[in-house]
């Protein structure tokens, strides 16, 4: 590749499960690998110990081996709606939102290879011009135990959160919002919502579903585009929160509010986000619309790697930091490629431990 830092392998067992890595020569370690690949667009991502989950155009739920990327299910039916993906590792289920006219959601199991679905309310994801409700966004928790909603209808309330427990079904919590809001979160453990209104002054509220007055908001920079993306997301043990707008990015604690770190900018638009928690400190990994991935220590503000793809629909849909807290899983698609990928790489942990050490050198 330019610049002679980074080449590119590509190998396998014959043709069912090749794979394509990039490098780094100086490092000595792989970037980025990815062997599970699809027929057409993969819009979501979800990450297990063991395996790794996605949602192809227009609706088939695939499941590969984590390790070694074989297929382990590829669903034929094409239903489930890709706005929303969760993998339960301890059920061997994958969950996601269901059609209109079925429910609340799709649960495919890993093990038999089939889907079942959760009653309730179901809703379009379209805005038909019937004016009925519809889902304008929506997430499940860590595994697929809780469902949020954000619905646009035009009734009053216009715009509203709804918190949905799905075994057994069951709505927990009905909140009127603001009609910019644009994003919304569900805590890893379904206890705590967040939600982010963009426009001239950009803010991020969040609360505690069993606690009456757990709510607070923070003002966020000016944000008036509402293209697609997750720009809010959860540290996976519910203890952080970090949101994006344009191209910055701040975290908060999500009990009281408070800023973690510093406001970082970015060099392009944040697409999407996610969060990781360590003893190294807090990482935030962020897709942008410069064909790059950055990841950022968010305490000190410093960027710590930057990888760049030829393509900008790296993480387009989706990005994910696995359990391990070694490594990143996105979305890759490509009109060059035939078949689109999920792609992962790891962490350079040596550069995190030595970012954290110098921040407390300094002090």
């Amino acid at each position: 590749m330019p610049g002679g830092r980074r080449f590119i392998t590509a190998g396998g067992v014959g043709n069912e499960n090749p794979a394509i890595s990039l490098w780094d020569i100086f490092a000595a370690r792989q970037l980025a690998t990815s062997r599970m690949r699809s027929e057409n667009e993969l819009e979501r991502v979800a990450v297990s110990d063991k395996v790794v989950a996605a949602i192809e155009w227009p609706g088939r739920v695939h499941a590969w081996d984590r390790l070694t990327g074989a297929p382990i299910q590829h669903f034929d039916d094409t239903s489930a709606i890709r706005l929303a993906l969760a993998l339960d590792p301890v059920k061997g289920r994958l969950v996601t939102l269901a059609q209109e006219k079925d429910g609340l959601a799709y649960v495919f199991d890993l093990a038999t290879g089939k889907r079942t679905t959760i009653p309730g309310p179901g809703l379009t994801t379209v805005a038909y011009s019937d004016r009925r409700p519809y889902i304008s966004s929506a997430v499940f928790d860590a595994r697929g135990r809780a469902l949020l909603r954000l619905i646009r209808s035009t009734n009053s309330p216009s715009s509203k959160l709804e918190l949905w427990r799905l075994d057994p079904p069951a709505l927990q919590l009905q909140l009127a919002c603001e009609d910019a809001t644009r994003e919304i979160a569900l805590s890893p453990c379904g206890d705590r919502i967040a939600w982010l209104v963009n426009g001239s002054q950009a803010r991020i509220f969040s609360k505690a579903i069993e606690e009456p007055d757990s709510e607070w908001a923070a003002d966020l920079p000016a944000d008036d585009k509402s293209d697609v993306g997750v720009r809010l997301a959860f540290s996976q043990d519910g203890t952080r929160i970090v949101a994006a707008t344009g191209s910055s990015i701040q975290v908060f604690d999500t009990k009281h509010g408070g800023s973690i770190g510093r406001r970082v900018d970015l060099p392009g638009r944040v697409m999407h986000i996610a969060l990781e928690l360590d003893k190294h400190g807090f990482r935030a990994v962020a897709s942008l619309a410069t064909f790059q991935q950055s990841v950022v220590d968010v305490r000190s503000g410093e960027i710590l790697e930057t990888h760049f793809f030829a393509s900008d629909r790296v993480g387009d849909w989706s990005v994910v930091v696995a359990d391990d807290e070694t490594s990143v899983y996105s979305v890759f698609d490509d009109p060059n490629i035939k078949h689109p990928r999920v792609w992962s790489w790891r962490f350079n942990i040596q550069l995190v431990a030595d970012a954290v050490k110098a921040k407390l050198q300094s002090q």
